[in-house]
């Protein structure tokens, strides 16, 4: 499959991206989550709203650097699952194997289980941004893939009129 040796494909270019933002809003919701009307008081608020951006770029930047080698390594367990018959999967199958691929970073919650405070922490990168991020990323190569060969169909219908 052609996407397989582009190393920047979708995992690489939004997967640290979607992370990053998952990161971002489910710690500003768990921060204002005991006080709803300041969150909505922040999103109008000059003052507030201005550094919450310049924070959100600096959050992706890092966010990026950080999460370029754990997305690439779900890159290729992704493939590895898929067989270079990505265009011929079904959405729930995609979907699916991109479960898998993000579940591969589950046995890190096990080596956690002795130390609470790890625990929580691992939990929530595993189940909350890595597992979702791997889906979202998978269906955005399954939907590519499909584009791609649709395109590719239509081709070569017109040469053959």
């Amino acid at each position: 499959m052609e996407n397989e040796n582009n190393e920047f494909n979708s995992f690489t270019k939004y997967g640290p991206l979607f992370a990053t933002i998952l990161i971002v809003v489910s710690m500003h919701i768990w921060i204002c989550s005991n006080d709803p009307i300041r969150f909505l008081h922040g999103l109008v608020t000059p003052s507030i709203i201005i550094p919450m951006l310049l924070y959100m770029l600096i959050a992706l930047i890092f966010g990026y650097c950080i999460g370029i080698i754990p997305t690439f390594i779900t890159q290729q367990i992704f493939y590895k699952l898929i067989k270079n018959n990505l265009a011929e999967q079904t959405q729930g199958q995609v979907l699916y194997k991109g479960f898998l691929a993000g579940m591969i970073w589950s046995p890190l919650v096990l080596f956690s289980i002795f130390d609470e405070k790890w625990l929580m922490i691992t939990a929530f990168f595993v189940f909350v941004v890595v597992i979702p991020s791997a889906m979202l990323c998978a269906y955005i190569e399954w939907r590519k893939s499909r584009n791609f060969q649709l395109s590719k169909l239509k081709n070569e219908d017109k040469r053959l009129k």
